[in-house]
């Protein structure tokens, strides 16, 4: 399942729904493989989120934007889990750019903010081991 493949190819939310839920329905039946152990509990809260963010909508067309991102985001979700690859989950979340208001979306895997988060942990704990504080006898860090 594309990321937001319904989204784009549906317009109607009740339509939506359905395949949605004869996309799950297919996935409790074994069609997509066996699922991982809590992937069914996954399943229903990633279509939770699809039914609340469709509301009492009768059409997708003009969704604000967060509310896209949150449909999009649920099916990447489903798709991940039928594709038994969470690492390749995209995820959108809105972001604020430094020295502008406008917010923008940022859409990574899960993967590539794994990596993120570690390399930024990383250069953080480079920066605090490598950080020089002069004894109180006035020699600079390193001079004996």
């Amino acid at each position: 399942m594309k990321s937001d493949a319904l989204v784009q190819s549906e317009t109607d939310t009740q339509v939506y729904l359905a395949k949605v839920d004869r996309l799950l329905a297919m996935a409790a039946n074994g069609t997509y493989g066996d699922l991982r152990r809590g992937a069914s509990k996954e399943l229903q809260t990633a279509r939770d989120a699809i039914a609340r963010v469709l509301g009492t909508r009768t059409t997708l067309d003009n969704l604000p934007h967060e509310d896209l991102l949150a449909l999009q985001n649920a099916e990447d979700s489903i798709g991940a889990i039928l594709r038994h690859n969470e690492k390749d989950r995209m995820v959108c979340k809105r972001a604020n750019k430094t020295g502008t208001r406008f917010a923008t979306s940022e859409c990574m895997t899960v993967a590539q903010r794994e990596a993120r988060a570690q390399s930024a942990g990383e250069a953080t704990g480079l920066l605090q081991r490598e950080e020089c504080i002069p004894t109180p006898g006035g020699n600079a860090c390193g001079a004996e």
